[in-house]
């Protein structure tokens, strides 16, 4: 797994991070690595986040894995992936902002998030850790 690490900028502080302009909406500005096919090298990529829901964490990624899938998307190996492509999905970060419908996450508290987001949790394939399956989870 190789790690990358961003580094806070000159004015924040590794205390509580509390967001800065963040609303409910206008989508987040972010920038990240990305391709542009299977054959170019990774470059600076602007994008944006979308507005936080009532159940989302916005959380401040410190760290993100990229794993051996992330290459075989990078590459285009499984044919179908989507470019511009930013990948990583293990990511570790200080938590900005919590959802109105958040219950076991504050504002400053560590969260890292895996590969699989938006499964419900409540139905029977959640309950026996397949929610891989579900038809509405994102990977």
């Amino acid at each position: 797994m190789i790690l990358f690490r961003t580094k806070p900028a000159a004015n924040e502080s590794n205390e509580k991070v509390v967001s800065k302009g963040v609303t409910d909406s206008v989508p987040i500005a972010t920038k990240g690595f990305a391709v542009d096919s299977a054959s170019t090298s990774f470059r600076l990529f602007d994008f944006e986040r979308r507005i936080p829901k009532a159940d989302d964490v916005l959380i401040r990624i410190h760290y993100c894995g990229i794993c051996h899938s992330d290459i075989h998307q990078v590459k285009n190996e499984w044919h179908n992936a989507k470019y511009p492509m930013v990948p990583g999905h293990e990511i570790a970060g200080v938590v900005e902002q919590v959802g109105s419908n958040v219950k076991h996450f504050r504002v400053g508290d560590h969260a890292g998030v895996g590969c699989m987001v938006d499964s419900c949790l409540n139905c029977k394939l959640c309950m026996l850790s397949s929610h891989i399956y579900l038809s509405f989870s994102l990977f």
